[in-house]
């Protein structure tokens, strides 16, 4: 297990972090991918062989996109293996469990905090190459390869920041239509 310390120092310059329930926007920052890779190389030899992958996923992933300065991880499960076993190790490491789809898929969210109450990373572990691993992967590539679907989701994003900047929840909802068009 890495300590604390080790963990913290991922995150020096890395310009994460937003007060639990606050909505901000910040301009892009390559430092994002550096502390993902970092993270990911920390993290993943902590957690059974039974997660096959993380992914950086979400507006941190998108070159050019202002974000919520908050790494989002799409950490891969072979399919058929025990989530709780992948779990328990996401606590271990400092992930908080945050909660379960309600779709019968798995999808369960944990956050990073090293502060409390200010999220740094917001983990997701889903069935590896499964309907959330895929739908994560192909939007934020759709976002790295489109100017203009990207352009169109920030606006998007800026209006609703503008609209429910004190609602991180009316904020979220308001994106996932414009998620759910550009998938299908």
């Amino acid at each position: 297990m890495n300590d604390r310390a080790s963990l913290q120092q991922i995150f020096v310059d890395s310009s994460l972090g937003l007060r639990r329930g606050e909505v901000r926007l910040v301009p892009y920052d390559p430092a994002w991918e550096v502390t993902y890779q970092r993270l990911s190389g920390l993290l993943l030899p902590e957690l059974p062989c039974t997660v096959v992958a993380i992914e950086h996923v979400g507006s941190t992933a998108v070159p050019g996109l202002a974000a919520k300065p908050i790494l989002d991880l799409a950490i891969g499960l072979r399919p058929g293996a025990d989530d709780e076993e992948a779990s328990t190790s996401l606590e271990r490491f400092g992930f908080l469990r945050r909660g379960d789809s309600e779709d019968g898929t798995l999808s369960r969210n944990f956050g990073l905090e090293l502060e409390e109450r200010v999220r740094l990373v917001n983990g997701h572990l889903v069935h590896h190459d499964g309907p959330h691993w895929q739908d994560y992967l192909t939007f934020r590539d759709l976002l790295r390869t489109s100017d203009a679907r990207r352009d169109s989701y920030a606006r998007l994003k800026g209006e609703l920041v503008t609209a429910h900047g004190d609602n991180r929840t009316a904020y979220v909802d308001g994106k996932t239509a414009f998620v759910r068009g550009n998938l299908g």
